[in-house]
C-alpha cells in the first residue's frame, strides 16, 4: 500500500457552549462534540509548544463551521424554549448523524468513525 493512502487516526473537539448559549440564551457548563476522524499523514500537524498531533487549520475550521451551521439550523427550526437540554441536544445529534454521512461523504481526504458528546449542565437554577 502506497503510504500517502494510509490513513492515522486523530481527534479534533468542536467547543460549542459559547454558541449554543448565544443562540439559546441558555448557560451551558460544557458543550463539544469530539470527532475521531482518518486522516492522511499530510493532512496531520504537530504543535510545537506541546508535540501533540492536530488536523489542519483548514479542515478543522470547515468541520467547526459545518458542525454549528446544522445546530443553528436547528435552533431555528426548533427554537428553544426553556426545554430541558438533555433531551433536546439528543435531538440535535440525531439530525446530526444523518447530516454527518452527507458531510464525509463529500471529503475525499477525511473518514469519520465516531464522535463523543461532552455535556457538563448547570444544575443550579
Amino acid at each position: 500500500m502506497i503510504m500517502s493512502q494510509v490513513k492515522q487516526c486523530i481527534t479534533h473537539q468542536c467547543y460549542l457552549s459559547r454558541y449554543f448559549s448565544d443562540l439559546t440564551k441558555e448557560s451551558v457548563s460544557h458543550f463539544s462534540l469530539e470527532f475521531i476522524l482518518l486522516a492522511p499523514a499530510y493532512l496531520i500537524s504537530t504543535d510545537i509548544q506541546t508535540g501533540f498531533p492536530y488536523l489542519q487549520v483548514s479542515y478543522r475550521q470547515a468541520l467547526d463551521q459545518f458542525i454549528k451551521e446544522q445546530l443553528r439550523l436547528y435552533i431555528d427550526k426548533h427554537p428553544y424554549q426553556e426545554k430541558e437540554e438533555l433531551p433536546y441536544i439528543a435531538d440535535f445529534l440525531k439530525e446530526l448523524n444523518a447530516r454527518l454521512d452527507l458531510y464525509f461523504s463529500s471529503q475525499n481526504e477525511l473518514d469519520f468513525d465516531s464522535y463523543a458528546l461532552n455535556l457538563s449542565l448547570q444544575l443550579n437554577r
